[in-house]
């Protein structure tokens, strides 16, 4: 059998790989990764207490981008950050990751409250266990 070929896209650097028998280009593939990297956040800090909004899937091509930016909240000395996922409909390992590092970022006295998370999502939250460290609310 021969090796898979590996593809890498160059705003990712993540290698796709792809057996023989799926020989795709990879102007495909870089299509289909910048497809799936669709996320948008918004930052509100009007209420004092810094509320992330995410709108969709947060995967492992998403996840950084998402990293990035409630690190830069963290960095601004908060204690508490709120993350509103009630428009993410896929949230993988890479997301759960994310949220950790956040409240970790935050230090012992921080705190992590996810609101809106519904079906898999909140799934995801309940069987990692998470809500056993972070406030998390409709």
């Amino acid at each position: 059998m021969t090796n898979p070929e590996e593809y890498v896209n160059i705003h990712s650097l993540l290698p796709v790989v792809v057996s023989p028998s799926v020989m795709i280009g990879c102007s495909q593939v870089r299509r289909i990764m910048e497809e799936t990297m669709d996320l948008y956040l918004d930052l509100d800090r009007s209420a004092g207490v810094p509320v992330v909004a995410v709108r969709g899937d947060i995967d492992v091509l998403s996840a950084p981008k998402l990293g990035e930016r409630l690190q830069e909240v963290a960095d601004e000395g908060h204690k508490e950050v709120h993350i509103d996922l009630s428009e993410v409909e896929y949230m993988d390992s890479e997301g759960i990751k994310v949220l950790i590092r956040l409240r970790n970022s935050l230090g012992e006295d921080g705190e992590v409250a996810i609101r809106g998370a519904k079906g898999p999502v909140l799934r995801v939250l309940q069987v990692s266990g998470l809500p056993r460290v972070f406030r998390i609310t409709d």
